[in-house]
Parts: structure tokens; C-alpha cells; sequence
């Protein structure tokens, strides 16, 4: 059999069947071969390791084990590992072979891999070598393990039980009857030689996948967590919650929600507060036991504590809730698109009830709850603040204190009708309470957002470096006797030699106010301009580079968040103009 190899692949298997043999083995080809596209890949040698560091040495070769001879090379977008031919023997730790050789052959090399649908091995030479049946499983979709005894060589490196659920995640693979038996035989072992953080870096590749669901009842079923996360083990979770645990993530695939990892640990740990003697108020417990793991693996604090509050919000919608309860959870979860994914996850957790359809009323209730208060005109989220970090930190306040503290104070206040959301005024609260020194000084500006339509008939905005760093739009001081619209045509002329038109300036302007790091307090009303001419000329006595720019390229180049929401509106506006 013939397989059509990108040349850069092709060239590094030239290679090393110049000095010796080589051969792709592994995942790649079981990927090709179900049309998939690998971009990582395995090779197997039978050269020595320092010599292939020689003749790969223009690839700045990298070791990976001196001790089992690896190495790895980057070519282009592809990462190769290269890996001389061995045999092993024995079980030294659960996790690494008591005895091994380097050996001659490739057909010795396949005999230590774990699947059969792992151990092809391919080069223009020989073809496909396919010693154990691995197109045949591959084709089948199942999942066979290599060997006579099927539970030692899990024994011999007890990381394949994982691997095995990450093939069944990834792929759809079922389990043979010999392999389900073999996993199954874990049952019974105290531990497995795999640390805390390996076993996070599995359970990262098993969870977010198409078909992870099933992983997930097959690791649930045979007690796969009770090793790293006790409280998920058998001894501490029904039947009903377990089915109800692998149905909620089941819906959390169906719906390809699955890269957003928050509502899959939050699905994962909902119910590991709920043991068997205590079915009250277990929600609490399943927080400090998410946050305890979580933290162990090194997942970020933020992504915690809105796992968190994905569980303690979960039963929302059965609570007695109240305006404040209200807005106390819209502020946990700091932003809309956060509060979409609570609902996403109480409509996932109940999506298999009875109810359902009463689950889902309630869900639009607490939506609508939502919404008044927006329509109130209150402050729902922190960000919706007048005042962000950036302009703390220009404030001038001692650098000890927190400013994330001093925002929650301040929301506190304002949601409590203490403090008008207005920037002046925050700022003299902080005046008065943190003891600064700070003299406003007040600046009014105007500038565009500039667009214009290209050949291929695709807006794209003008983005422009100010010295000093930052992206954004045009703009600059209102002079005397001089209008914000005035101001916007003029300083876009300055600063970019470019002729504009402001769209509609009744119903398109936009406010914003920042503190700068010199201490004034500037006012800016943005305009949305089409530009009428072509050739841009910056005043390099103001910007240091332009760009014109799609909306997507433009969202990740902008520095600052309320450029962004500008962007957004201006967007939304041209579309429905």
C-alpha cells in the first residue's frame, strides 16, 4: 500500500532510510486512516540517537529521553518525535518496563505498543506493515490491546487506561470484550503510578471530546476517578446520580459545547458533594471539592471560580429568588456571556427530566428578571462600572491596595443607590475613602471610527498605533469654535490624510471617558466615518503605524475593551443601515 505523504514527512523518512531504516508508525497513520489530520507525528529508527542528532542537526534536533534515545524536530507546522527501536520487558513501577533493548527491526519495535490500532508502521520501502490486524480495528472502530495478557500489559504502563478513554472520546471507539475485562480488573487496585498533574493532563484529553460521554460512564462504571478524585468513586456515588452525571454531559457533547471546559468540570464535580449518607445541601461541598482538584491540576483561577459558581447557581431556578439574589449571581459571574453558560448548564442538567418543559419556563423567568434589570438602568455587571483598572491604576492609589477590591466596594455602592455611576463622581469617593491626592483635569475630544468597503465588497476598519503603544481610532482635542463632528473630520484628516463622510451623527455617536497615565480626565464622542478617499498619510508626530483591518483581526488588535465595544456597535450599525 501506497500512502501519499507530504513531502516534508517524505523527506525526513528519506532520511533516515539513507543512514538506516525509518518509519512513521503510530497515531498519524491510525489518523489518516480514519480521515483525520494529524499534525503531530511519530517516527520510529534504528539508528542511534547520536548519530540522528547529527544528521538532523539543521532541524535543531531536541532530546526527549536520552535514556530511551527520543528526540524531536519541528518542520514547518509539523512536530516529529523519533524514537529508536526497542523491546520491553517486565513491569519495573506501573509506569516504565523493568528491562529494555534497543533492537534491529521494526516488527520488535510495534510489539510494545499499546492498541493494535496504534502499531502500523509505514515507509516507501516496505509499505504498510500492519502486524496485528490494526486496519481491520481501525475500520471496526474497536479498540483491541496488544498481547496475550491484556490486563499486565495495563499493568505495565497504567497510563494506557486513560489513553484508552481518550481513543473512545476522540473517535467513537468501542472496547473489546478482552479490553473491557482488562480495565475492568482497576477495580481492585489501591493506586496507579500516574501523579496528580499526568492524570490531569489525560483527564483534559478525555473530557472534551465528541463522544467524552461515553469515556465518562465507562470511567464512572468501572471506578476509574477513585485514584485522584475519591469523591467521584463508586463508594460515594449511586446509580441514579452516575447516570445522571454521564445523560448531563451527554447533552454537553450533543450540543458541541465541549470546548468551553467550565460547564464540563462543572458537570463533572455537581454531584461530588452528594455521598450517600448526605443528600441535603451538598452543593457547597461540591465547590470545595472541584476547587481543591482544580487547583491541583493548574487550571487558572479564574475558570475556578466560574466552575464554582456554575454549581452553587445550578438549582437557581428552584430558589425563593429575590431582585438582590438576583443581581448578588449576575455579579459572581461578571458577564453576560458567563451568565449564557449557567443557563446552557441548568438546561443540560435538566434536559432528560420529566419536567423539562417546566425547567425551561423558569429558565425564561430568571431571564426575564434579568432583563428588568437592565432595563432599570442599573449597573448588572462589574464591568459595567464607570471606572476600570486601567484608570485606577492612573488614580495614582498606593500599589497595595487592591483594585479589584475597590471595584467590588464600589459596585456595592452604586448598586445600593449610594454612588451615581458617573466617573466624576467614583472618583471623588475614592478621594474622600482612600485619602488621593488627585486633581481632575478635564479634556474634551472627538475622532472616528473609520471604515471602508474593499474590492472583494468586505468592510474593513482603519486601526492607528499612538506613540506610545496603544491601537485604536483617530481623534483628538475639540479647538475653539469648533463642533464634536468638526473635530472628528479634522483630526482623521490630520492624523491619516483621509477624507471622510460621519454616518448619521444624530443617531451614531458615541461617549466614552478614560483617565489618563498624566491624570486627565478625557471625554471622547466617537463618530463613525466611510472614508471617501484612499491614500493614507500618518502624522508620525502622533502615530507610529496604521492598518486597515476585518472586524475579527481588528477585535484581537485593539488594546482596550471600550474600543472594542465601539467596534462592535459600529459594526451592528453599518449592517443595519
Amino acid at each position: 500500500m501506497y500512502i501519499n505523504l507530504d513531502e516534508r514527512l517524505q523527506f525526513i523518512l528519506n532520511i533516515l532510510n539513507e543512514y538506516g531504516e525509518g518509519y512513521l508508525v503510530g497515531g498519524a497513520l491510525r489518523d489518516i486512516f480514519l480521515g483525520f489530520k494529524p499534525t503531530d507525528f511519530d517516527m520510529a529508527t534504528n539508528i542511534p540517537m547520536e548519530e540522528l542528532l547529527h544528521i538532523l542537526s539543521e532541524h535543531n534536533p531536541i532530546i526527549i529521553s536520552e535514556k530511551y534515545q527520543v528526540i524531536s524536530i519541528q518542520v514547518d507546522e509539523y512536530k516529529i518525535e523519533i524514537a529508536r527501536f526497542r523491546k520491553e520487558n517486565g513491569i519495573l513501577d506501573g509506569r516504565n518496563p523493568q528491562k529494555f533493548k534497543f533492537v534491529e527491526n521494526i516488527e520488535e519495535d510495534l510489539a510494545r505498543r499499546d492498541f493494535t490500532v496504534n502499531a502500523l508502521a509505514y515507509n516507501n520501502n516496505k509499505g504498510l506493515i500492519d502486524k496485528y490486524g490494526s486496519i481491520k480495528d481501525i475500520e471496526n472502530l474497536e479498540l483491541n490491546i496488544i498481547g496475550e495478557d491484556k490486563a499486565l500489559r495495563l499493568a505495565e504502563d497504567n497510563t494506557r487506561i486513560y489513553r484508552a478513554l481518550y481513543l473512545v472520546s476522540k473517535y467513537n471507539f468501542k472496547l473489546s470484550c478482552e479490553t473491557k475485562k482488562a480495565i475492568s480488573n482497576f477495580k481492585n487496585h489501591r493506586k496507579l503510578n500516574v501523579s496528580i498533574s499526568g492524570f490531569g493532563r489525560l483527564l483534559d484529553k478525555i473530557l472534551f471530546n465528541k463522544y467524552s460521554y461515553k469515556s465518562l460512564k465507562i470511567m464512572l462504571d468501572n471506578d476509574l476517578f477513585k485514584f485522584f478524585i475519591p469523591e467521584l468513586s463508586v463508594d460515594n456515588l449511586d446509580n441514579a446520580t452516575i447516570k445522571n452525571t454521564v445523560n448531563t454531559y451527554n447533552v454537553y457533547c450533543k450540543y458541541n459545547v465541549f470546548e468551553d471546559k467550565t460547564i464540563g468540570y462543572a458537570i463533572l464535580f455537581l454531584y461530588s458533594g452528594k455521598s450517600k449518607l448526605d443528600d441535603n445541601k451538598f452543593l457547597v461541598n461540591s465547590m470545595i471539592i472541584a476547587e481543591s482538584y482544580l487547583k491541583k491540576i493548574g487550571l487558572n483561577m479564574t475558570d475556578i471560580i466560574l466552575v464554582k459558581n456554575l454549581i452553587y447557581y445550578s438549582n437557581i431556578i428552584s430558589r425563593a429568588i429575590n431582585k438582590e439574589t438576583v443581581k448578588r449571581m449576575l455579579f459572581e459571574f461578571r458577564n453576560n456571556k458567563n451568565v449564557s453558560k449557567l443557563l446552557n448548564f441548568i438546561s443540560f442538567i435538566h434536559h432528560h427530566d420529566d419536567n423539562y418543559n417546566e425547567t425551561m419556563k423558569k429558565t425564561l423567568e430568571l431571564l426575564s428578571r434579568i432583563q428588568s434589570i437592565y432595563f432599570e438602568g442599573d449597573v448588572v455587571f462589574i464591568n459595567d462600572l464607570d471606572i476600570n483598572l486601567v484608570d485606577l491604576y492612573n488614580i495614582g492609589l498606593d500599589t497595595e491596595i487592591s483594585k479589584e477590591s475597590i471595584r467590588q466596594d464600589i459596585y456595592k455602592h452604586v448598586n445600593e443607590g449610594n454612588l451615581n455611576n458617573k466617573k466624576e463622581d467614583i472618583i471623588e469617593y475614592i478621594k474622600d475613602k482612600y485619602n488621593v491626592k488627585f486633581n481632575v483635569v478635564k479634556v474634551s475630544s472627538a475622532g472616528g471610527i473609520v471604515y471602508r468597503i474593499n474590492r472583494e465588497n468586505n468592510i474593513e476598519f482603519l486601526l492607528v498605533k499612538i506613540l506610545g503603544g496603544n491601537w485604536g481610532f483617530p481623534k483628538g482635542h475639540i479647538e475653539d469654535n469648533e463642533t464634536k463632528v468638526m473635530t472628528a473630520i479634522r483630526e482623521i484628516k490630520e492624523e491619516t490624510n483621509l477624507e471622510t463622510i460621519i454616518v448619521d451623527p444624530e443617531n451614531f455617536q458615541k461617549d466614552i471617558s478614560y483617565i489618563t497615565n498624566t491624570g486627565e480626565l478625557k471625554y471622547v464622542t466617537f463618530f463613525l466615518a466611510r472614508a471617501i478617499s484612499h491614500n493614507v498619510l500618518i502624522d508620525i508626530g502622533e502615530i507610529s503605524e496604521y492598518k486597515w483591518c476585518s472586524y475579527g483581526d481588528a477585535l484581537k488588535i485593539l488594546t482596550y475593551s471600550s474600543h472594542r465595544k465601539l467596534l462592535q456597535e459600529a459594526r451592528l450599525y453599518i449592517f443595519k443601515e
